[in-house]
């Protein structure tokens, strides 16, 4: 419930709308928030606002305040100060949902006094505190709608490991999958198994209780849809544009495979749109895939070189290119003036290679020449067959001369 006494009612509902809209990663991500989402509201609406199992909604009538049973969490717009419900209760829901978690890890969970969403080091705190300090520097709102879009794809991934790890199998998106010999990963990206611990232990009870609602539901159905209808199919390109980008350490094999796989995978306009959906400018950009041209391996240089050529194939992508830093931009036209050069110098010699082959075919196929002979005339003639005048008087001289020095 949002709380805006002494404000003008159209400055609540916009707070509502902010909210549905970072909850929901600016409507890409996640459904159905705004079903139950209520820009403005009064007392004469409580009937309407318990028929729903949850609801964002803002109001400028303080009497809320005093009524913790209709709403979880309140915040005042006016003070900024943001309360919690006393009466708000533990996780429930149908039964008919496998938990993830046990009653017992619930109560913990919920009454213990070092919960970790509370703490300066929880993910949330330290995303929150990256979000004030861009809208300090004034960075517009494309950048923060794109973290909050990042933040919640992410959250979307961890519950369908959490699935797949207690479950078997997940509805909500690729498995989880590690690179393995020959076969790219899927699924959510860990730096390390702390950070992977650490953000399991600060969601878990956060994704149980999202799998209770419609959004989830919807989640599942998107995701169906998502399978028939993408424009890359067969890998995860998110998962291993992530794994260039936040990976310190990779093998030569992984990289080589990600960098030939995109190679062979992304062709198509749609396709380079969904790989540049990928790399958001406030993640570098470009700058994931173009390192790949500092690659020690020439055959990752190559591929490398390749996928940024069928990027700037099309203008988004060369507005893409565009964005990366001079070293980059120097580094890619070096590599593709190398690569034009060597080709020319190819078929250059590929031609005279023909050339060639085709004269020494010529050469084999037309009969050889008669050898001359001492004892042979040769006396040449007309083209009517006529012997020319004096060649007959030569020839008879020259075959005298022949026998006498017999």
């Amino acid at each position: 419930m949002f709380l805006g006494h002494g404000l003008p009612a159209n400055h609540v509902a916009r707070m509502v709308l902010a909210a549905c809209a970072m909850v929901t990663g600016s409507g890409q991500i996640l459904r159905g928030v705004t079903e139950t989402a209520f820009p403005y509201t009064n007392l004469a609406s409580l009937e309407v606002l318990e028929q729903f199992d949850g609801f964002v909604a803002g109001t400028c009538n303080p009497r809320f305040e005093e009524l913790p049973q209709t709403w979880d969490v309140l915040c005042n717009l006016e003070t900024g100060k943001v309360t919690v419900s006393k009466e708000l209760r533990g996780l429930g829901g149908d039964d008919s949902i496998p938990s993830t978690l046990s009653r017992g890890e619930t109560q913990d969970v919920m009454n213990s006094k070092q919960l970790q969403s509370l703490t300066k080091d929880c993910i949330d705190n330290q995303f929150m505190e990256e979000i004030m300090s861009a809208t300090t520097q004034h960075y517009g709102e494309g950048h923060i709608r794109t973290r909050f879009t990042d933040y919640i794809s992410r959250f979307v991934r961890l519950a369908a490991y959490q699935e797949y790890v207690i479950f078997g199998s997940t509805n909500v998106g690729w498995i989880y999958q590690p690179f393995r010999e020959g076969q790219l990963g899927s699924g959510i990206v860990f730096i390390d198994d702390a950070l992977r611990q650490r953000e399991l232990k600060e969601n878990h009870y956060r994704i149980d209780a999202w799998r209770r609602t419609k959004s989830y539901r919807l989640a599942q159905k998107d995701w169906v849809r998502e399978e028939q209808t993408a424009a890359i199919r067969g890998f995860d390109a998110l998962h291993n544009v992530k794994r260039l980008r936040m990976t310190r350490t990779m093998t030569s094999q992984e990289a080589g495979l990600i960098f030939s796989t995109f190679v062979r995978g992304i062709r198509t306009y749609d396709q380079v749109v969904e790989l540049l959906t990928y790399l958001p400018m406030h993640f570098g950009g470009l700058i994931p895939i173009a390192n790949g041209l500092f690659h020690p391996i020439s055959k990752i240089r190559a591929d490398a070189l390749e996928l940024l050529c069928i990027i700037q194939q099309y203008p988004v992508g060369i507005q893409a290119l565009q964005g990366l830093n001079y070293f980059h931009r120097k580094t890619f036209i070096e590599l593709l003036e190398r690569r034009e050069a060597q080709r020319a110098l190819n078929r250059r010699l590929t031609e005279e290679r023909k050339v060639q082959e085709e004269a020494r075919d010529n050469a084999a196929a037309s009969p050889p020449a008669p050898a001359p002979t001492a004892n042979r005339l040769e006396i040449r003639t007309e083209d009517n067959g006529t012997v020319r005048r004096g060649e007959l008087q030569a020839a008879l001289n020259k075959a005298a001369a022949a026998a006498q020095a017999a």
